[in-house]
């Protein structure tokens, strides 16, 4: 969502390209916002444990090479629409 963000498309383009609703969008704009990469991290919850092993939860995480500020300015831009 966030580098679909960062590419210029709009919130509702980003809902209907991952078949999330808005709200979903604009929750993780916002949690990238306050937090960068952090705020993309999985919070600690309840039930079942993770089906990933911790190697190939670290290659999907693996940087992309993303301007963080300039990625975090366009998302602010959408938000103040």
């Amino acid at each position: 969502m966030i580098l679909l963000l960062s590419k210029g498309e709009s919130f509702s383009e980003v809902s209907r390209s991952v078949g999330k609703a808005r709200r979903i969008v604009y929750k993780w704009a916002n949690r990238f916002l306050e937090k960068r990469m952090a705020g993309l991290q999985d919070l600690p919850r309840s039930g079942r444990p993770a089906r990933f092993s911790i190697l190939r939860r670290k290659r999907l995480r693996a940087p992309n090479f993303v301007d963080l500020q300039d990625l975090a300015e366009k998302i602010q831009h959408f938000i103040n629409e």
